[in-house]
């Protein structure tokens, strides 16, 4: 009879400390000058860098993985194409004509551009930075756009003639179906879920209309008590839209789980036109005037110091969160072997549902470790070789598809 013993021991050994996800950095269109600027979200202030771009650039959109910014510019109709780690322009994109507005697809692809000044939709190819020589026509004075959360359909809002357009943007067709019932309809947010859509309705005695995206069907003018919206965000918590009151000291707060406007509005601002909300949903910036953007505390509605030194602010964009990753290295040790695991864990990011967490050990996601399930925030990679380095790169999946959601990376040294 065999008898085999073996003696079973588990050192763990902390190499790297838990990382701080950092806020999102916050990037500035300045419509009435050719840059961009850059807001420090720790201090709320006003960073020295700028981004010199073209001529009036109206909106700004960030891929995914955070590395690269897409600049509409609408005075010489052109594109510029900024590397966020060199915050410098790289390239500078022509065939555009008056773009107004700027969307990338969730799996960082595909960016689509509204042009006011020929009334189309235009894509570029953000794997070669080539505009696709297929132009998108059927819009009426088109002036924003976005993307459902899948990634699938695009929604072009059309100001002259009170409709909105649903773009296929694989294949860069549009729909059968036109949304009717708009009175100068402006700007479009879509709730995180991608179950409905707010869209403003510019005119003097303003309302937000509600699309159904699951029917295709619009609750028009459900929704008053506004004057001259214009722009609109969702919290990514998908529980409140901000809109914009043109012209006027304050901005509207929809609920949305009710589809109500709270009666409670937030003064203080002057001529407010552009917003945004950071990806963590505790900021609120809205350009101000010609020369401020005010942040806003999205827990208690209450303004912020006011940022100075813009050049009539116009869009936000925000490079994205990161997943909180730390690395531990482990030793399994046996009588007569050991096993060194790289052991990589996470924290859920908020607001997102993830189905699966992939892991990789190269940043072009590639070299596939392995992979969890959504509900689990660990994974063990085991038989390392002594010594080396392991640089590990982790990806979200998110419930809209196969394209990454959220990303962090952290590296262990087996020892």
């Amino acid at each position: 009879m065999m008898f085999r013993m073996f003696k079973k021991c588990l050192f763990i050994i902390l190499l790297f400390p838990l990382m701080v996800v950092q806020a999102s950095l916050v990037y500035v269109t300045n419509s009435s000058a050719a840059t961009v600027s850059l807001i420090d979200p720790e201090t709320n202030t006003l960073s020295p860098i700028v981004i010199s771009v073209g001529m009036g650039p109206s909106a700004i959109a960030i891929t995914p993985d955070g590395k690269t910014a897409y600049v509409a510019n609408r005075l010489d109709n052109s594109v510029s194409v900024v590397d966020l780690e060199a915050n410098a322009v790289t390239d500078t994109l022509a065939g555009f004509s008056l773009p107004t507005d700027i969307a990338i697809t969730p799996d960082g692809t595909t960016a689509l551009v509204v042009n006011n000044g020929d009334s189309t939709v235009r894509c570029i190819d953000l794997t070669t930075n080539t505009v696709s020589p297929t132009t998108i026509m059927g819009f009426m004075g088109p002036t924003n756009l976005a993307i459902t959360p899948d990634g699938k359909l695009a929604y072009v809002v059309n100001n002259i003639m009170g409709f909105v357009s649903i773009v296929d943007v694989a294949t860069k067709e549009v729909d059968h179906t036109t949304l009717t019932g708009f009175d100068e309809p402006f700007d479009i947010a879509f709730t995180p879920d991608g179950a409905a859509a707010y869209v403003t309705n510019n005119v003097a005695l303003g309302s937000v209309s509600i699309i159904d995206l699951v029917t295709n069907t619009v609750i028009h003018g459900s929704l008053t008590g506004f004057q001259e919206p214009r722009g609109i965000a969702i919290t990514p918590d998908g529980k409140t839209a901000y809109v914009v009151n043109f012209n006027t000291d304050f901005i509207s707060l929809i609920d949305i789980e009710t589809n109500t406007v709270n009666p409670t509005t937030i003064t203080g601002l002057t001529d407010p036109e552009g917003i945004g909300i950071s990806p963590d949903g505790t900021r609120v910036y809205v350009g101000n005037a010609v020369s401020e953007v005010v942040p806003i505390d999205a827990l208690t509605n209450t303004l912020l110091d006011p940022i100075s030194g813009f050049a009539t602010p116009s869009d936000f964009a925000f490079t994205p969160l990161a997943l909180d990753v730390a690395g531990r290295f482990l030793r399994d040790q046996f009588l007569t072997q050991t096993d060194l695991i790289n052991q990589i864990s996470w924290i859920a990011p908020p607001f997102q549902i993830i189905t699966q967490y992939q892991i990789y050990r190269d940043e072009a996601l590639t070299d596939l470790a392995g992979a969890v399930s959504g509900e689990r925030l660990k994974f063990l990679d085991h038989n390392r070789q002594r010594g080396v380095a392991y640089p590990y790169f982790v990806v979200g999946i998110g419930e809209f598809g196969d394209f990454p959601v959220i990303r962090g990376s952290v590296q262990v040294t087996a020892e």
